[in-house]
């Protein structure tokens, strides 16, 4: 039954099913109704019953006959107060006074309470007012009238002057220790002091009787509300502890209801450290089940130490996400080296790490009872979630850390310096490691190769990986690029025509970049190259949308390249070739040659444009490593 804006429902006994939306009920009504909806601006009162659940939706309700007479409204089911929502109390004695009694659950979300005393009453101080009475609380979130404070005692709720407190939650951290968390809702209207009792018995709401425990004391209250979190120590292993804030003032003393139990965690002799990930900040994925690299050594954080280690290859090292636990993470040691000036490198496998940089793990060593080596450390279990090979590179002949296991074989590679443990020195040609692959090739449902490369001292477009047989199968290469310190990539695809074009599709790349002509490759004029790229564009468009990718022109400077050097050139053979599936990318650092304003060429390109590369103005570094870039 709705209870709209602007009607009063007056409840004198119980309500029948069929009432409508004006109808006021007095103490000769209907009986047996429900459920009850109250909306905004309307009023739900009376001191009768209610069969059925109660929502008020902005409303307010009353208990009692009108505004002067006080009275008990109940509810044989549910109730709950959205936000915005208001229950009227009348008050005109210490024990006269309007209650709502709710069998079923009371929800509050963002309610306010108000009281009216008749006849110019006031509640004396220690007084207290029960306005609700529930068979249970479930959301609880109340505002209280001014200078007065909502208590909860069990699954009801009072009215006082006493201050309000409530208990939040806890959070162990190691057997001896925990972090307790409460809250000062109001001061009810005077000043008040607060605290938080702890002990392995619960008294209930008393600050007498705890045992095996303390008492915090944390001052003079300020503004409401108010959020701790106290750390208590010397707590003892493997116990159930209970704990309840207190609040004091002259009105009255509430300990909050009711208490929260927590166990601490067995003992164990060890040491340990937080890692935490706050770099990985400002992006939207979880990773999850994500190899992380730890890096340790004697340097790195005061009270860390190799000494500590039990075991010379750091075998009794664990991971954990919480402390006192024994479900550890899966690790790998890449290499274990505790001299002065070293560092050893771990990969292990974080279960989840947030997007917003609030990830953290534990560090755990120097526990007798775990210091054998853990089956994760060879088995290959920190690779196990979609890993097909893993090459540290720490010896000439790889190991595949994987499940697989698969070994490398080494053709003249060498040992090198490497940014984790040491790396592999290639030639690009001769001096290499044959890898198994075990059908990498087949890129069909997508391939990820991360590494780290410095490719300086290798030949021009000098191979570092080479997933295939060079152009004639389905294929990635990584090389250097030209003459520069970058990597760069090429894929390649062993089908017949536009295989290059059908990788880059499968890859879900946004198009294939393609430099018509550089110097010296032809001696045809501007205008027949421009006639002759044209028609062969258009078909090669329609190659590349039947991919789903498309062929991307990039104008070069003209140190390389005698044609189509300027953005404009390439959007102008988009258009006469009038196919999707060719576009525009532009270059700054070849645009540096020829553009004399970047914005106007890439507004001059317009729809066409699908792609910028970034670079710096005078050495094709980073952008902002060179002056021009200021």
């Amino acid at each position: 039954m709705p209870v709209n804006n602007s009607t009063n429902i007056t409840v004198c006994r119980s309500l029948g099913a069929t009432a409508t939306n004006a109808l006021t009920f007095n103490k000769c009504g209907p009986t047996g109704v429900g459920p009850v909806t109250v909306a905004t601006n309307a009023t739900l009162g009376g001191s009768g019953g209610i069969w059925g659940a109660v929502t008020v939706n902005g409303g307010t309700v009353s208990p009692g006959a009108d505004a002067n007479l006080v009275g008990t409204l109940t509810v044989n089911s549910n109730v709950t107060f959205n936000p915005g929502s208001t229950l009227q109390i009348d008050v005109s004695s210490a024990s006269s006074y309007d209650q709502l009694v709710v069998h079923g659950t009371l929800n509050l979300n963002q309610a306010t309470i108000n009281l009216n005393f008749i006849g110019g009453y006031t509640l004396p101080a220690g007084t207290t007012v029960t306005v609700f009475q529930a068979d249970s609380l479930g959301t609880y979130n109340v505002t209280a009238p001014p200078g007065y404070s909502v208590i909860r005692q069990g699954s009801n709720l009072v009215i006082s002057q006493s201050p309000a407190v409530v208990n939040n939650g806890y959070t162990p951290a190691g057997p001896h220790t925990a972090y307790l968390s409460g809250t000062l809702l109001s001061t009810g209207a005077s000043q008040t002091a607060w605290g938080v009792l702890w002990g392995t018995n619960d008294p209930g709401q008393t600050v007498s009787g705890w045992l095996g425990g303390g008492q915090r004391n944390l001052g003079t209250a300020g503004i409401m509300p108010i959020t701790v979190t106290n750390l208590v120590s010397e707590l003892q292993p493997s116990t159930t502890y209970y704990f309840r804030y207190w609040a004091s003032n002259a009105n009255g003393l509430t300990v909050a209801d009711p208490a929260i139990s927590f166990t601490t965690p067995f003992a164990r002799t060890y040491f340990s450290m937080p890692i935490t990930f706050t770099g990985y900040t400002n992006l939207t994925e979880t990773l999850t089940n994500f190899p992380a690299l730890v890096v340790l050594s004697n340097n790195m954080v005061s009270g860390f130490a190799f000494t500590n280690f039990l075991s010379t290859n750091g075998w009794d090292l664990r991971f954990v996400v919480n402390l006192g636990t024994t479900n550890y993470l899966n690790y790998e040691i890449e290499s274990w080296n505790t001299n002065a000036g070293q560092a050893s490198y771990v990969w292990v496998q974080v279960p989840a790490i947030p997007a917003n940089g609030s990830g953290t793990m534990y560090a755990e060593w120097g526990d007798p009872a775990n210091s054998s080596q853990l089956p994760c450390t060879t088995n290959g279990a920190t690779w196990s979630n979609g890993f097909l090979a893993v090459w540290h590179m720490g010896q000439t002949n790889t190991v595949d850390s994987t499940t697989s296991h698969t070994p490398g074989l080494s053709y003249a590679n060498t040992n090198a310096g490497g940014v984790v443990a040491g790396g592999q020195g290639f030639s690009g040609s001769t001096a290499y490691i044959n890898e198994s692959t075990n059908g990498f090739a087949n890129f069909t449902n997508g391939l990820t190769v991360s590494l780290w490369a410095n490719p300086s001292g290798t030949p021009t477009w000098a191979r570092f990986i080479d997933f295939g047989n060079s152009s004639s199968s389905d294929n990635i290469l990584f090389a250097r690029n030209g003459t520069t310190a970058n990597l760069s990539y090429q894929v390649y695809s062993g089908s017949a025509g536009g295989g290059t074009i059908t990788a880059t599709g499968a890859l879900g790349s946004t198009g294939m970049i393609l430099a018509p002509a550089f110097h010296n490759q032809t001696k045809l004029g501007h205008q027949e190259t421009r006639e002759l790229l044209i028609k062969q564009l258009a078909e090669l468009g329609d190659y590349a949308q039947k991919a789903n990718t498309r062929v991307l022109l990039e104008p070069l400077n003209r140190r390389e390249c005698h044609f189509m050097r300027q953005v404009s050139d390439a959007a102008a053979i988009c258009r006469d070739v009038k196919n999707p599936g060719i576009g525009v990318m532009g270059d700054f650092w070849h645009m540096t040659w020829k553009e004399t304003n970047d914005m106007a060429a890439f507004i001059a390109a317009g729809k066409y444009l699908h792609h910028v590369h970034m670079a710096s103005r005078k050495t094709r570094k980073v952008p902002g490593e060179d002056e021009g870039d200021k």
